[in-house]
């Protein structure tokens, strides 16, 4: 793939070092989240690095941040409605990760707006991909933004919304970029993810590993 910078970007696992580069990400991908939010503050990407450094992933472009992903590894509940965002990442800190489950959580992802449309984040779904078959697990579930959806909420349910940007009938910057990765939609759910633009409504989201060895022991590295 040609770059518009003709500068090929380096992906790798982030530092201490790469926070404030990674805090100012945030804030370019989602500039209508609070900066004193304390979810995506320099002090939680501190708990998140030193709780799963393998599955704190950056891609840099000349010196820039210019795209990252976070993750940490969970024993999947296999009954009842997914657990709130809040309680699944122990507000954001990623203390719950269980290095023996069988599930990698992609809490987050996002490419600065200026270097969009060059692959970025195809380079870190390939990352969390061969995070899956170095640890053996069995899938990666996500819990997807729809920030699409509340331009047409009034006259479309979230789930009406999620099957016509499915049918290919609506596009949105969220969900439809996670269909193109692979991902499937396990379900539409309100009230696990905080987030206005969705209208506080999200996909469960899972893309399984084709590589899983059932019997096989995790590895976390």
């Amino acid at each position: 793939m040609l770059f518009r910078t003709q500068i090929q970007p380096v992906v790798r696992l982030w530092t201490r070092d790469d926070i404030p580069g990674i805090v100012a990400c945030h804030r370019a991908v989602y500039p209508e989240y609070r900066t004193d939010d304390a979810y995506y503050d320099a002090d939680n990407y501190i708990k998140q690095q030193q709780a799963f450094p393998a599955g704190q992933l950056l891609v840099e472009v000349a010196g820039v941040v210019a795209a990252y992903a976070t993750s940490f590894i969970v024993q999947w509940p296999t009954t009842g409605a997914p657990p709130r965002y809040q309680d699944l990442t122990d507000e954001g800190t990623f203390s719950n990760h269980q290095p023996t489950g069988d599930t990698l959580y992609g809490a987050d992802i996002g490419v600065r707006p200026a270097y969009r449309g060059q692959g970025l984040s195809h380079l870190l779904y390939r990352e969390r991909r061969r995070l899956l078959r170095s640890c053996n697990l069995q899938r990666v579930v996500a819990y997807g933004r729809i920030p699409g959806y509340s331009k047409h909420a009034d006259r479309l349910s979230a789930q009406a919304y999620v099957d016509q940007v499915m049918a290919g009938e609506l596009n949105d910057p969220s969900l439809s970029v996670h269909l193109r990765m692979g991902y499937s939609v396990l379900g539409v759910y309100a009230g696990i993810l905080e987030d206005e633009p969705s209208m506080n409504h999200c996909t469960l989201l899972e893309m399984t590993n084709p590589h899983f060895v059932h019997g096989q022991a995790q590895n976390s590295g």
